[in-house]
Formats: C-alpha cells, structure tokens, sequence
C-alpha cells in the first residue's frame, strides 16, 4: 500500500445526515472523482452493502464493492465522509465513512488500519470532532 492511501482533499467533513445508501453514494463519487474508480463501482459498494453491513461497533462503515466490481477500479484509493450528528446504518449509528477502493491486499490493510486505530465509538467521536482532515488521514498510516 502506498504510503498516504488517503489525501486531505478527499476527505468531506462535517455532512449533513443522509441516508446509508445517500451516503455510500457520496463517498463512492469521491472515490470516482479522484480517480480511483468508475462509476459502475459505486453500484458494486451499493450492491455489496445490501449483502452485508460494512459497517462495525465503533461508527465507521468502510463500503466497498466485492470482488466481480474490482474490473471497476482504476487504482487503490480511499475517501471518507465525517457525519457529526450521525447517520443510521442498520442497527448501527455511524459517524466516519471510509469508502475504500482497493486490490486485495490494500483493501486488508486498509480495513485493518481503520480497525486497529478505531476500536471505540469514544475514539472516532474524538476523531471528528477535531475537524481535523490530517487526523482522519493520520487513521491510514
């Protein structure tokens, strides 16, 4: 995985709630405008999504698309979408979306990173609140 997965200019702070497919949409057309994937992909993360939550205990969602989308990428890169008042995602509140386009490998040590450096609700909350672009990037290093 390239160093910095996960730039400041693709990074959206402080979104209004949306719904979880509204908000898969939003991150998966940043992921598209930054060139890390084309627009059929955002149908695979939406796809994927109705399969299984992608999102985890701590408020992060990390939606991605499966594998039969990965023709869809261009190259491994990552947007993120903070969402202070939270948004529901199933059964979970979410707060930090990641929305991940990556090869196999970059897409396990993405998920691993976010989970790692991300295990609490109070840890994310914290994260957010910092307003701080740098910090949600510093999540990927």
């Amino acid at each position: 995985m390239r160093e910095q997965i996960l730039e400041a200019q693709n990074i959206l702070l402080g979104a209004p709630s949306e719904s979880r497919e509204d908000a898969i949409r939003r991150v998966g057309q940043m992921l598209v405008d930054a060139g890390f994937a084309n627009e059929d992909y955002i149908y695979g993360m939406l796809q994927r999504e109705k399969a299984f939550s992608t999102s985890v205990e701590s408020g992060v969602a990390m939606p991605h698309a499966d594998k039969q989308f990965k023709q869809n990428l261009k190259r491994s890169g990552v947007a993120a979408v903070t969402y202070p008042q939270g948004i529901s995602w199933g059964d979970e509140t979410v707060y930090l979306v990641f929305g991940i386009a990556a090869s196999a490998d970059d897409h396990l040590e993405i998920l691993q990173k976010v989970t790692w450096n991300l295990e609490t609700k109070e840890q994310v909350l914290a994260l957010i609140g910092k307003n701080d672009p740098q910090a949600i990037c510093d999540v990927l290093k």
